[in-house]
């Protein structure tokens, strides 16, 4: 299993926040918005529009 996090820098606070987890197991992918993500208002990636969903792939999402 590996997991990698994405940060993004709030425009309010301009405090970076951890909005969103990769995890990599068994040949699968899974990416799920942090509470970071639903606090700071951080814009949802396209296509990945709920923030309390975990999005699941047999192949690596477009954005990474």
């Amino acid at each position: 299993m590996s997991d990698v996090f994405i940060i993004w820098r709030s425009p309010k606070t301009t405090m970076w926040e951890p909005v969103a987890c990769l995890t990599h197991n068994d040949d699968k992918y899974i990416f799920n918005y942090t509470v970071g993500a639903r606090d700071n208002d951080f814009p949802a990636f396209p296509r990945m529009t709920v923030k309390n969903k975990g999005y699941l792939s047999s192949e690596l999402f477009p954005f990474f």
